[in-house]
């Protein structure tokens, strides 16, 4: 792994002289005569875990030349580990670095995914493969556009602040960012998603979550806080704090009125008094910070009733409403006579082909079979 001051040093030939950090017993040098093997194994590294892992992680493999050791130089009481270019030129160690950064982001965006989700766990293996790309446009070409050109804008206004974060240290950077990207979520508008069953409201909100996930850089905590919430499941968790000694509901409205972006699926699912004031509460708070929600319901008018009038129209007044049509995929098929037959006979041959066993035994009956008789 390596630091700033050695990115500010150059290339090798503006480093420091080898040196040595010497123990009693053992001596560290930056000599090409260490494998790794036997560079991990010196009692100055066992002794220390986290540069242990800065050599595990600063080593790496060329195809031609193998893998590279790294050099270690003597900073002070620090032992800083630096990168070596192998023979083949500086191509190959850039290559590597950039397929490690990107492994990097997919393995932080996985697990920003995973957090998103209400619960900390996915609603369902298949739903990772519910992305825009595996959505047919023509089945809902408004709501397909809509919605995609939705979170292709704030991936731009993401990436537009992100450079608010570049500052010397981290912590600042990230105090930066985070100032420049609140203002910037008052652009970003809310969304209605209404649509009966069958039309894909699940599926493009969950598309959603994937495009502003894979658009934003979790690698060092300036990744968009998305949060995903099953109306139904939202609800039940919120309940179950009832029961608990010292379960306090207040932690799960906080999760949802402080994130970012918010997905909210079925919304209307539960329309009762004490349901939509949890739902109140939450739109309110995101009202006062101005901050963008998405919500996915079966009508406008469920939507009201779970939600309050009053509560509904103050939400539409700042929100674009996307209708999604009836299923326009054939529910029926025309069959004529001869394919009814055909199909008849092949029941018929199928059930002809089952061994025959009786239903009902007549000795498994209490006070049946020989006995009784």
């Amino acid at each position: 792994m390596t630091t700033k001051t050695q990115r500010d040093t150059g290339d090798a030939g503006r480093l420091p002289a080898p040196l040595a950090v010497v123990l009693p017993t053992q001596a560290i040098t930056a000599s090409d005569e260490h494998s790794l093997d036997t560079l991990l194994a010196l009692p100055r590294v066992r002794q220390d875990p986290i540069l242990t892992e800065r050599i595990s992680q600063a080593a790496w493999t060329c195809p031609q030349c193998g893998v590279m050791v790294p050099k270690l130089y003597a900073g002070g009481r620090h032992v800083l580990v630096r990168r070596v270019r192998c023979a083949c030129g500086p191509e190959p160690l850039a290559r590597y670095e950039a397929e490690e950064r990107a492994e990097q982001r997919r393995v932080a965006s996985d697990r920003a995914r995973s957090q998103a989700v209400f619960g900390g766990t996915h609603p369902g293996t298949a739903s990772w493969l519910k992305r825009f790309a595996a959505f047919e446009r023509a089945f809902q070409p408004e709501a397909y556009d809509a919605l995609r050109g939705w979170c292709l804008f704030i991936g731009q206004m993401y990436h537009q602040h992100l450079q608010a974060a570049q500052a010397p240290e981290q912590h600042a950077g990230e105090l930066r960012f985070r100032l420049a990207w609140s203002a910037a979520l008052r652009r970003i508008p809310s969304l209605i998603l209404t649509g009966g069953a069958c039309t894909g409201k699940t599926h493009l909100l969950l598309a959603c979550l994937h495009q502003v996930c894979d658009a934003s850089d979790h690698t060092q905590g300036l990744g968009i806080r998305i949060a995903y919430l099953p109306g139904m499941a939202y609800l039940d968790a919120i309940r179950a704090t009832w029961d608990q000694p010292d379960g306090l509901e207040e932690p799960l409205i906080v999760q949802a009125s402080s994130a970012d972006v918010l997905l909210v699926d079925g919304i209307d699912g539960v329309r009762s008094a004490w349901a939509g004031e949890r739902w109140r509460r939450i739109l309110i708070e995101r009202s006062l910070k101005g901050y963008p929600i998405l919500i996915a319901g079966t009508s406008v008018h469920t939507i009201a009733e779970a939600l309050g009038r009053d509560t509904y129209h103050s939400l539409a007044e700042r929100a674009m409403t996307v209708n999604l049509t009836v299923n326009r995929r054939p529910r029926q098929t025309t069959l004529s006579l001869t394919d009814l037959q055909h199909l008849g006979h092949q029941a018929e041959e199928a059930t002809n082909a089952l061994p025959l066993r009786p239903v009902i035994d007549a000795d498994e009956i209490p006070g049946g079979g020989p006995a009784a008789r």
